[in-house]
């Protein structure tokens, strides 16, 4: 259940990306494409982590968050985004990456963050 990550992003080029790159190194990981979709999927598959963007059509990545946690849920979430890392509340989030980003770094905070 731990490896199994949500990767929640409006870009579906940058999500799949984001896909292969955990599948390569035994993550099991599903897509999802705005907020609305993120909240349904979280409700029951068993996550580990997300990484969530936070520049989203419908529900921002940072709205998401705060609904998450306040049904209680404590799934680690990292956000990835283009936004500056100082924008960015991380009080209640596992981490930040910043677009574009090195597939080392993400997998570093990925490790880190589903193994806590």
């Amino acid at each position: 259940m731990a490896k199994k990550i949500l990767v929640i992003d409006d870009e579906e080029d940058i999500c799949e990306m984001i896909k292969v790159l955990l599948e390569s190194e035994g993550y099991e990981v599903e897509c999802g494409y705005d907020g609305k979709e993120c909240l349904e999927k979280v409700k029951n598959n068993g996550f580990g982590l997300i990484l969530l963007d936070i520049f989203m059509p419908d529900i921002s990545g940072e709205q998401v968050l705060k609904l998450l946690r306040k049904e209680g849920n404590k799934i680690p979430i990292i956000f990835v985004s283009i936004k500056e890392r100082e924008e960015v509340d991380l009080s209640k989030a596992q981490g930040f990456v910043q677009k574009p980003f090195k597939n080392k770094d993400l997998l570093s905070l990925v490790k880190q963050s589903i193994e806590v």
